[in-house]
């Protein structure tokens, strides 16, 4: 069960108590301060106990201030009355922290209360694709984050010029080179708490890619043109033996192959001219 719910402040009300935290979100490790100002209208001493903090803040864990104790306020102190606690939390924590107060003598309560999340500091593995390769080479990040102060904010950077942002990053990498790939994840607690930080270096070697060559070995694509040209004369010497053996097989089996040689036909006797007449007497 969570700590029980503070009673209204009384209508006649001697003081009003403001509890405030330095920060409500913090990671693991870090400290957190409270603070609880007494405004009086009347010179009054009044009996504090602070309720709702990790466990640890009551033992080793604090490091100022007192759990409980008792403060005198005045309507003619400037500044109002103030009571802080600091506390290093060893542990996770979300939930409300209140100060309650009372006075026997005149038989008021008073509570204030302030939310705070203690948060594990935000831890990062990265998974890549290739880190590796000819260029250009398509590779993919991925960051896989667990803990912080939400929210997170995820950025990539890439020394070729490169930005992105969020859990993944693809990118291809045009030209060879080596290559460095930032990663930076920040949780709410960064712009104060130093472990609300997470980086990380990535490096990309790409090599140049290989020039291209040809079924022979030969560079560029002569060996592919050398190969077009010997299958296109197969495939014509087997059209030409396709159609020569289908035009023998249309000859009777008797004349395929045994077909004798017919003798050249005589050739036809001179031609004569027209008879002399005879000789005359």
């Amino acid at each position: 069960m969570g700590p029980a719910r503070p009673e209204p402040l009384p209508a006649d009300s001697l003081i009003t108590i403001t509890v405030t935290a330095l920060h409500t979100k913090i990671d693991l490790g870090e400290n957190f301060s409270l603070k609880a100002v007494f405004a009086a209208t009347r010179n009054l001493t009044v009996s504090y106990a602070w309720q709702g903090l990790p466990p640890e803040c009551g033992t080793t864990g604090l490091l100022e201030g007192s759990v409980s104790g008792h403060v005198a306020a005045s309507p003619a102190d400037t500044p109002p009355v103030n009571v802080t606690l600091r506390c290093h939390p060893g542990a996770v924590f979300s939930g409300r922290v209140f100060l309650n107060a009372s006075n026997a003598s005149v038989a008021g309560r008073w509570s204030a209360n302030e939310t705070l999340v203690v948060s594990a500091p935000p831890t990062v593995a990265v998974q890549s694709r290739f880190l590796r390769g000819n260029a250009p080479l398509n590779d993919s990040f991925f960051a896989n984050v667990s803990g912080g102060s939400p929210p997170l904010a995820i950025s990539w950077i890439s020394t070729d010029g490169a930005i992105a942002s969020g859990v993944w990053f693809n990118h291809t990498f045009a030209s060879a080179g080596n290559w460095i790939v930032d990663l930076w994840v920040n949780d709410s607690t960064a712009s104060f708490n130093p472990t609300g930080n997470f980086s990380t270096v990535l490096f990309v070697n790409v090599t140049p890619a290989p020039p291209v060559r040809g079924l022979f070995g030969l560079p560029g694509h002569e060996g592919d043109y050398l190969v077009a040209v010997v299958i296109a004369i197969v495939a014509v010497a087997l059209l030409y033996e396709a159609a020569t053996g289908r035009r023998a097989r249309q000859l009777p089996p008797a004349e395929r192959w045994m077909r004798p040689v017919e003798p050249a036909p005589p050739a036809p006797p001179p031609a004569r001219g027209p008879p002399r007449p005879p000789p005359s007497s």
